[in-house]
């Protein structure tokens, strides 16, 4: 593995640091195998020398994606090694990507001068100038957090499913991924998604501070996205139960509809209030 790591090292030199964001975050997968097919302390070896080899042969960037990434490893890998839920080792691949998408936005921001609120700015002009005054600022702020934190979510998911697939296939012990029909996202998250759009609306019918509208709107937008992944997540189940595959692709084309995208967000707010889509269809 050090040397598959070495040589994408180089590689990424000489593509200017284009693998660098496709790949690296891959890396933690090979990792991930490692540690739990022989042992912990092989395992922080194999990383340690993966550092090494990035301080020697990789840009700045790289290097520190590449640590982002064994870092994520060696605690998913210990994790798994210990015997933890899928549950928790899920939350902890997904809230690892979402820590070094910051990192990159804050670390690179100050050295590159990166702006995220210029990109933003920019982005709402853009929107402004194709014909859509209304809700200009909420759709560029969806669009760039639709990239990072949807992003991460999907490496940490990526991650979490391929280790899995992968040890399997080695026939290595570990607990059995849940099928989708018993995915659950915990209905204490969804509460609190539903307080957070309920501030929101409170928001829009009483005078906030300037310094506090972004913030709100940020905080709209994620327990909107909570809310929307809660609703998908129950059409999903739903289909496969009744081996619809149109109604599990509808689900997924959904989430891009705007309109469809609130219905789902109410279907989410039910759900975790112990509501279940069976009861409003039978109704």
């Amino acid at each position: 593995m050090i040397a598959m790591v070495a040589i994408l090292l180089i590689l990424n030199r000489q593509f200017a640091g284009v693998l660098e964001e496709m790949i690296f975050w891959l890396l933690s997968i090979p990792l991930i195998v490692y540690m739990v097919r022989y042992d912990i302390q092989s395992g922080l070896i194999v990383a340690i020398s993966c550092i090494l080899s990035s301080i020697l042969f990789s840009t700045f960037t790289g290097m520190v994606l590449l640590i982002s990434a064994m870092v994520s490893g060696v605690c998913y890998g210990i994790g798994l090694k210990k015997g933890w839920k899928n549950a928790y080792l899920l939350i902890l691949a997904i809230v690892s990507q979402l820590l070094v998408s910051a990192l990159t936005v804050i670390v690179f921001g100050h050295i590159f001068g990166y702006d995220i609120i210029a990109e933003v700015m920019d982005l709402t002009k853009m929107v402004e100038q194709a014909g859509i005054a209304s809700g200009a600022r909420t759709l560029a702020m969806l669009v760039v957090l639709i990239v990072y934190i949807g992003s991460a979510f999907m490496q940490g998911i990526v991650i979490h499913v391929a280790s899995h697939v992968i040890l399997a296939r080695l026939r290595i012990q570990v607990a059995p991924l849940k099928p989708i029909t018993q995915v659950r996202i915990p209905k204490q998250v969804g509460m609190l998604a539903t307080v957070g759009l309920v501030i929101y609306a409170i928001s829009q019918f009483v005078s906030v501070p300037a310094a506090y509208e972004d913030a709100i709107l940020v905080l709209y937008l994620v327990c909107m996205m909570i809310a929307i992944t809660i609703g998908v997540i129950e059409c999903i189940s739903y289909g496969v139960k009744k081996r619809s595959r149109a109604i599990v692709l509808g689900a997924l084309i959904a989430c891009f509809i705007p309109v469809i995208q609130n219905i789902m967000m109410c279907l989410g707010i039910y759900v975790s209030f112990g509501g279940h889509i069976e009861k409003i269809i039978e109704k």
